[in-house]
């Protein structure tokens, strides 16, 4: 797959999150006087998060935030603002960190500090499992396709520009008939088998993959697309909580534990980036 990905994003990221002089900022305040992070996730999105009817959290991207919160001490509490919410900043201390698998591009680096990149996604093509018809990602042009907004996964159909370096060389496959944007992450795999609203989803191989471990009647369409990395994001203005989640991400990865959950839940290594 012939994408390049720059680790100067990560070194671009880090440096936006610690440039300003060492002093606790608003979240970091909050986490340390209630020993709690509190952290955004996605309550409909296996494998990276999802909450069972007890209310309990489960996925990657969980274990990630559950693992983060250990290393500063403190435990980890979930709550479940939109996406829409999440990407826009101002969170208003309604939550301190959100990893759901979050792309650091520039527009939101305007609104929000990414510290560290601690896995990296692959963007794939999912139709009912019916459509023989469908052999490779360029079938599916002129045909409904449904995205959850304001991802990469738009943009890419959209052809806009992503806002990450390294995806230059990202090949546009797909000519949709008709882009279907949704506001959550479970109605693109709802209408696309139930009343076959659209024709195909654009989404994260592994989320695919959850989806058809659980019986959905879909089934990937030749390889993925492209790749990016994904960040912890927090607000700005929050050098010191930006630096211990850097510090602590980057212990993660050199210990092996992004690398073991990365295998515990998507049997592949997402911990680093695909070779170019």
């Amino acid at each position: 797959m012939p994408v390049r990905v720059l680790s100067l994003l990560v070194a671009a990221a880090l440096a936006l999150a610690v440039a300003s002089p060492l002093a606790a900022g608003p979240a970091h305040d909050r986490v340390r006087d209630r020993g709690i992070l509190v952290a955004a996730a996605d309550p409909v999105w296996p494998p990276f998060s999802w909450r069972d009817p007890l209310g309990e959290f489960h996925g990657f991207d969980v274990e990630v935030t559950v693992e983060i919160a250990d290393r500063m001490g403190v435990r980890a509490e979930f709550v479940t603002p939109s996406w829409e919410e999440q990407t826009a900043g101002d969170w208003a201390g309604g939550w301190d960190v959100a990893v759901t698998n979050m792309t650091p591009t520039t527009d939101r680096a305007e609104r929000l500090a990414f510290p560290a990149v601690y896995t990296w996604g692959f963007a794939a093509l999912a139709v009912p499992s019916d459509r023989t018809d469908l052999i490779a990602p360029a079938d599916a042009s002129g045909l409904r396709i449904g995205v959850v907004e304001d991802t990469l996964y738009e943009r890419y159909l959209r052809r806009e520009d992503m806002g990450v370096d390294g995806l230059r060389d990202v090949v546009y496959a797909i000519e949709p008939g008709e882009i279907v944007a949704f506001a959550d992450s479970a109605a693109p795999y709802r209408t696309v088998t139930e009343g076959r609203l659209v024709d195909a989803v654009l989404d994260d191989l592994q989320a695919i993959r959850a989806q058809i471990a659980q019986g959905r009647p879909i089934r990937v369409v030749g390889e993925p697309l492209f790749a990016a990395p994904a960040a912890v994001a927090i607000e700005q203005g929050d050098p010191e909580l930006a630096e211990e989640i850097a510090r602590i991400v980057a212990e993660m990865h050199a210990d092996g534990t992004l690398r073991a959950l990365s295998m515990k839940w998507f049997d592949m290594d997402r911990s680093v980036a695909p070779p170019s």
